[in-house]
Parts: structure tokens; sequence; C-alpha cells
């Protein structure tokens, strides 16, 4: 099967980009024929070690010089680039793809644009990977900087109602594109680095002693609804409670350093600078796997997350995590056997799993045991790919002839 996955930007290490590459090797080591499609592409920054036998066709090359800042795109400079990306980049990406190829895998909101220009006149079936919310579908204002929005939202929804599916992580994306679109929907959760298994360390001490501090982190790009300030409260409530912890937050502010500004307030606010350290940074894997060998539990309070590769990294790593409701793992996970599930915004039920975890060493123990095995079983990258290649021959099948 010759295969197209697009992504209109592959130029930073996110999580987003790190999915299509793990897609696209995956997929080749699986027998198909893949070429990832991108309008800029650095190759240096991005993936080089998943993409080294990956055929990447892209529109322009960045470097570290070269790469857009697009994290800081506010108001009509944003509504300006984004109708730029979408009428004039996104038809330039979609004349590179190969005209044999059989089906089309755009990548979040843009490369289903240029999915379309290429797929909808060739009736090739699109497969469009909607991992997170489009701008125009949580954006309600009526201004003059919202109209752009309004109207691509409008085409959009015409242009993916002729899509052959979509693609969602988590249930309450599903809903949001069954309300919207009229194209197939089908839930496929994706995972971890199959090729990348990490050993668990035995880090949970004796039985009914704790750690004499229980060091937590946080790992993921910076962005308001991940809601870290309620984790900070929540250290801030577990210490005046009598438990001994220091929390990392790791991530880069790129996108969001106003949040980076938040959260270092609030750490002065209240007091915590001997207690919480705060890495704005996007970091090297070895200093990252440190990070994470010195974990003694993991905390992710977001309030609205479509999935959470994140949680499933620090779970396989044998690390407690605390997860949010309102991220979409949440729900393949049980309460107290894979993770201590706490509600959005309440820091102070965070609190009370810091204290339950800093108290109990065999409940951590069972949560890294479970944890780990439910990730292994269910969540790797071959996994997810095996999945989406049912979800393409499933199209190939029900496509009418021309």
């Amino acid at each position: 099967m010759r295969i197209a996955l697009i992504r209109h930007l592959m130029d930073d290490p996110q999580g987003g980009a790190r999915l299509v590459a793990l897609l696209a090797r995956d997929l080749q080591e699986l027998g198909e024929e893949v070429t990832l499609y991108c309008y800029g592409y650095d190759q240096a920054r991005c993936f080089p070690e998943l993409l080294a036998g990956v055929a990447v066709k892209c529109v322009r090359r960045f470097d570290a010089s070269t790469s857009p800042r697009r994290g800081f795109e506010t108001g009509w400079r944003r509504s300006g680039a984004q109708l730029r990306r979408y009428f004039r980049e996104a038809p330039r990406l979609a004349s590179l793809i190969d005209s044999r190829t059989e089906i089309v895998n755009p990548h979040e909101w843009l490369a289903h644009r240029s999915a379309a220009l290429f797929g909808l006149p060739r009736r090739v079936p699109i497969v469009w990977t909607y991992n997170d919310p489009s701008h125009w579908h949580v954006h309600s204002g009526w201004g003059l900087r919202d109209l752009p929005y309004q109207a691509l939202g409008w085409l959009d929804t015409r242009q993916i109602n002729r899509f052959a599916a979509v693609t969602v992580l988590s249930r309450w994306m599903a809903e949001l594109a069954e309300r919207t679109f009229t194209a197939p929907v089908h839930m496929v959760r994706c995972g971890i680095d199959a090729h990348n298994l990490p050993a668990a360390p035995a880090r949970h001490g004796t039985p009914g002693r704790g750690p004499a501090v229980l060091r937590l982190v946080s790992v993921g790009v910076l962005a308001p609804w991940r809601r870290l300030e309620d984790a900070i409260r929540a250290v801030a409530a577990a210490r005046d409670a009598g438990a001994a912890c220091h929390y990392g937050i790791i991530g880069s502010d790129r996108f969001w350093p106003a949040y980076g500004t938040v959260l270092r307030r609030l750490v002065a606010e209240l007091g915590l600078d001997d207690a919480v350290t705060l890495r704005f940074e996007s970091i090297p894997d070895s200093e990252l796997e440190e990070a994470y060998a010195r974990a003694d539990a993991a905390l992710f309070p977001n309030e609205r997350q479509a999935w959470g590769l994140a949680q499933l990294e620090a779970m396989v790593r044998g690390i407690p995590v605390v997860v949010s409701r309102g991220a979409g793992v949440s729900e393949v996970l049980r309460d107290g056997e894979h993770a201590l599930l706490v509600d959005p915004r309440r820091p102070d039920q965070i609190a009370g799993a810091i204290l339950r975890l800093a108290a109990d060493a065999p409940l951590r123990r069972t949560l890294a045991e479970r944890g780990r095995a439910l990730v292994l079983a269910s969540y790797t990258s071959v996994h997810y790919a095996r999945h989406m290649l049912d979800v393409f021959r499933g199209c190939l099948a029900r496509r009418s002839p021309n």
C-alpha cells in the first residue's frame, strides 16, 4: 500500500511530530510504502533517528536559524499567518504528493487542507487524524479577528465530510468529531515507541515506608490547559499537611511564554522556591531519562487533553501517575490500579493523591507494575500502526470504483 502521511510542519520535536515519525517508521517496518510530506522540515531537530529510513518530501527545509517562531503569533498577525498557510502553503505541499498514492493520512489541522486538494479530485481515500480540536471548534467569537476562523471552519467542514474517515484518540474527541462531521469516526489510540521500551527500576521503598522526600515530576510542552498551577498549589497543600515532597516541571514555554511567567509568579507567591524546580526548555532524551529515574511519581493535572502520551511514557518507566479525568488517557485507566485519577481543577484532590503516595509504598508499587503492564500490552507505537492499517484497508475496501 502506498501511503502518504502529511503534517504541515516537522520543525520541532513535539508530541504530534513524534507521533507521525513513529507511525511512518512502523508502517514501513510492517511492509508498507510510506512517504512523509510536510511544508517545512528541520531534519536535525525533528527525530532524525526515527525518520532515518523514511522518505521525507518538503517544500522548505529549515535549520536552527530559519525555523519559524510560530508560538509568538497573536491577534491579526496570527490570523494572517493562518490564511497564508491555508491558501498558499497548503496547495504547494499538495503538489508534492505522488500521484500513485493509494491512501492519504493527514495529521491535525492544515495538513487536512493539503490532503483535500490532492485526494478529493482523484478520489483517493483520505483518513484524517484529528488529534486536537481545531481552533475554530473552540473559537466562538464573532469579532473581525474571528471571521477567518469562522470562514475556514465552514470550508473545512465541507471538505472533511467528504473524507473516507476521521481518527481520534479518545471518546470525548470522538463525540466532538461526530457532532461536527458526517465522515465515519474511528477511535485509534496511540502509544509509546515500541523500539525504546525502558526497564522499570525498583524505586518504591520498603513496605510501609515512603521515601524521605517524595520526588514529583511533570513533563510536557507548557500550555494553559495543562493546569500545572493546580499541581503547584497541591504541592503547597501537601507540604502543609506534613508531606516532604519536591516537584519538578520540565517543558518548553516556546508556545506559551506568558504561562511560564504565571507559574514562576505562583511559585514565588506560595514560597515554594525550595520545593518546586521549573525548567522551561526542551531537554535531551538522556536528561529526560535522568529526570524520570529520579521521580517517585508524576503529576498530570490537565483540564482538557485529547490523549496523553506523556502519561504513558511515565507509566512504562514504572512511575506511579496522578492523572486528571480531563485527559483522554484517563478513559483507559482504572483508579487505584493503573493510576490515581482526579477531577480537573481540583488541587485538593491532587494533594490527597500526593499524601497517599507519600505514605503507601505498596500502592506505589501496584500502580507502577500494573500501569507498565497496561502500556506494554496495548499502547505502543506498533499497536497504533496496526490499528491505523486496519482503518486504511477498510477505507480502500469501501472505495467505489472510479
